[in-house]
């Protein structure tokens, strides 16, 4: 989940944490500082990875509406230079745990 202010290029961004038959067991909101909604949304598919990490979790699913982002994310290719720092975390926490 993404939500702009009007102060510029902060928003707040969104995980939900469900079990298996999607009951919400838990949420976390943040706040984002992005220029694009493509950096805004990776910055929240970084968030909710640190979200799942910092729960030990294991097996997990992270959806996202954003195949571009989800394309580099499990890709070899180099991203583009303003998401490449956060792509690089999301490969390495999602190696470290079984994402899917």
């Amino acid at each position: 989940m993404l939500l702009w202010t009007d102060s510029g290029p902060k928003g707040w961004g969104g995980a939900s944490l469900r079990n298996s038959r999607g009951c919400l067991l838990d949420g976390r909101r943040f706040c984002i500082s992005a220029n694009s909604a493509f950096l805004a949304e990776a910055s929240i598919l970084r968030e909710a990875c640190l979200f799942a990490k910092a729960l030990n979790l294991c097996n997990v699913l992270i959806e996202r509406d954003c195949a571009s982002l989800i394309s580099l994310s499990v890709s070899e290719l180099a991203p583009p230079w303003d998401v490449s720092a956060l792509l690089t975390d999301i490969r390495k926490i999602s190696a470290e745990l079984d994402f899917h």
